[in-house]
């Protein structure tokens, strides 16, 4: 059945990516929330925030603050809380709670960039989708508000919800001097695309070729059908240092963004569960976070493949 999931824990929603894309820009990343979403965001999405200090805030509304739309009261929340510090911009992040009554949270961002002289912008995120989605929506956001500082290019994507295993993203990032945007995941290529459109940059999904990405890949072995799910671009680099030694059938699924310019005609989008039990049982080896275990065939050897936007680990 599409969308129900008896064995696989919720993923991360869309919510978190927005803040993961946003986390180390140097703003003041508001998520319009009751407290729970913001529990949710650094208990388990965002491992960041047990060893980095982040201007991160919950707007902390309230349920009759939601009913009757108090939104003068969620900009005076936020102004004050812009008082506290220097920064660059102010971005007002999407949750159920406003979802549900249709919070203007665009105008409200209008409002406080007027009141405080700090650029600020929304971004449109429910909770109702996984965090690639936030993601994509926050990094357009943001390169919308700030394109001119896009006229080089930039690596996008090196946050933890878009890594495997334990890599180092962010110093992985800082060692590249590319010629080309670099899009570690499918969350940033629409505002790559964009950024072409305004200053001719090209652009790639390419995640780096990490120690653990090509130590995973020699498990690979004398495999014939391989499935890997991760995000895409973690899926697509894994199957492209496999087939230096190898010429296995690979599939690269996922229940996340999947970029039909960046996927090969057998990958696929995973729109339930159903549909990853049914392919994994076509293939003798699978990567996959270890949180997958109990919806893939027993038959299949399975090569673990962290992912934390599925296990939080």
């Amino acid at each position: 059945m599409k969308g129900f999931f008896r064995y696989l824990a919720p993923f991360a929603p869309d919510y978190s990516g927005a803040v993961s894309a946003l986390y180390a820009a140097g703003g003041l990343v508001v998520l319009c929330d009751p407290g729970g979403c913001s529990g949710n965001v650094a208990g388990y999405d965002e491992p960041r925030f047990y060893g980095d200090k982040v201007c991160f805030y919950s707007a902390a509304i309230r349920e009759m603050d939601t009913i009757f739309g108090r939104d003068d009261m969620l900009k005076r929340k936020i102004c004050a809380a812009a008082a506290l510090g220097k920064y660059k911009f102010i971005a007002l992040i999407g949750t159920p709670a406003v979802s549900v009554i249709g919070t203007d949270l665009a105008a409200s961002a209008k409002a406080v960039e007027q009141e405080t002289g700090i650029p600020s912008f929304s971004v449109n995120t429910s909770g109702m989708e996984n965090y690639s989605f936030g993601e994509a929506k926050a990094v357009m956001a943001y390169v919308k508000k700030f394109l001119p500082e896009f006229s080089s290019a930039a690596v996008f994507g090196a946050t933890p919800l878009n890594r495997a295993f334990d890599d180092d993203l962010a110093s992985l990032a800082s060692e590249r001097v590319p010629k080309e945007n670099v899009c570690y995941s499918a969350g940033a290529l629409a505002a790559c695309r964009f950024i072409k459109e305004k200053f001719g940059i090209p652009y790639r999904l390419s995640y780096p070729e990490s120690p653990s990405l090509v130590k995973a890949a020699e498990e690979a072995g004398r495999a014939k059908h391989i499935l890997i799910v991760h995000q895409q671009g973690v899926g697509n680099t894994l199957r492209n240092i496999i087939r230096r030694t190898s010429d296995a059938h690979i599939i690269v699924g996922s229940f996340f963004l999947q970029d039909a310019e960046f996927a090969e005609e057998q990958d696929l989008f995973f729109q339930g569960e159903d549909e990853l039990t049914t392919t994994s049982k076509e293939a003798d080896l699978i990567y996959a976070d270890p949180m997958y275990k109990r919806a893939l065939s027993p038959e299949a050897k399975l090569v673990p493949l962290v992912h934390c936007a599925l296990s939080g680990c």
